[in-house]
């Protein structure tokens, strides 16, 4: 394996550092300023300024929005490349150390690389999604889920305002206006809701909702809110009943899918210490018998 040797590679290895790290510098404290101008009272706020314009980037915004994604781009984003940068940084400090007592292989010096470039915050790669665009999957699946939970609640709520005003009923921006204050995950998609409704605009109330929700408990939601104003508040609260049993019975079963999952896993871990250990049993007596028949 071709190494780099610290007698010949070192002071190399001390100018590379030096000029990235002397770039890194001029890059996040005096980008963009006139060098007549340079303030060390300005030093540590140009370099957060700077540093936090490098952890943006609009095209990956427009492809995170335009993949579905409900997770605040920012949040994610941020922390993600904080994290990768982070991570990089400390093992470049690393190779640099090694460079000065011991050797650095070539390969390891490109998995490393291979590596940062296999996570940079690129939603899809083609047609398939990179390590960055599974990420923001996952956290989005969970974002979602999490609205769906806020929306049961939610749901039990106007069916209790319903019932409290069976007799004086109301309209269904002030429902809504009652529940948004306890509303955190699906706040958004409640006040554009209530503010499509207060123009009279209720398929755009409607379609604002689903966007901002796009779960199946959003979108069946959304329909069934638009049509209260139009029916008598009996058949309010049946909708609302129907619709409060519908999402406990698909809570109920996704409980006992995921007690089945985690039921399955604790017994594949012993079957397969079985498996295991049977196989070496066998591999025992396999030789065994080869041993005997050899000797006979």
């Amino acid at each position: 394996m071709l190494r780099f040797q610290f007698e010949p590679y070192s002071v190399l290895a001390i100018i590379i550092f030096t000029t990235l790290f002397y770039t890194g510098i001029n890059l996040l404290f005096f980008q963009g300023l006139n060098r007549s101008k340079k303030s060390s009272r300005f030093v540590l706020i140009n370099l957060k300024n700077d540093f936090n314009r490098m952890l943006f980037n609009d095209k990956i915004e427009q492809e995170f929005i335009d993949s579905g994604f409900k997770i605040s781009f920012v949040n994610h984003y941020k922390r993600y490349q904080l994290g990768r940068y982070s991570i990089f940084l400390i093992i470049l400090y690393i190779l640099v150390l090694k460079a000065f007592n011991s050797t650095i292989s070539i390969s390891t010096i490109f998995i490393i690389c291979l590596i940062f470039f296999a996570t940079s915050p690129k939603i899809k790669l083609g047609k398939h999604w990179t390590l960055f665009g599974h990420a923001m999957r996952f956290f989005n699946d969970e974002y979602k889920k999490k609205q769906d939970v806020e929306l049961s609640s939610i749901i039990i709520q106007l069916q209790n305002i319903a019932i409290s005003q069976r007799d004086e009923p109301t309209t269904l921006s002030h429902m809504l206006s009652r529940v948004v204050r306890f509303a955190k995950y699906t706040k958004i998609a409640f006040i554009k809701m209530i503010s499509y409704l207060d123009q009279g605009r209720e398929e755009q109330a409607r379609n604002a909702f689903i966007s901002e929700i796009d779960t199946s408990l959003g979108k069946d939601l959304a329909y069934i809110l638009i049509e209260l104003d139009r029916i008598e508040p009996s058949k309010v609260i049946n909708q609302l009943k129907l619709l409060e049993d519908r999402v406990r019975k698909e809570n109920l079963a996704h409980k006992n899918n995921t007690e089945e999952f985690y039921s399955n896993l604790m017994y594949i871990v012993p079957t397969a210490l079985c498996f295991i250990i049977l196989l070496n049993f066998l591999m025992i007596v396999l030789n065994l018998v080869t041993s005997n028949t050899i000797a006979f």
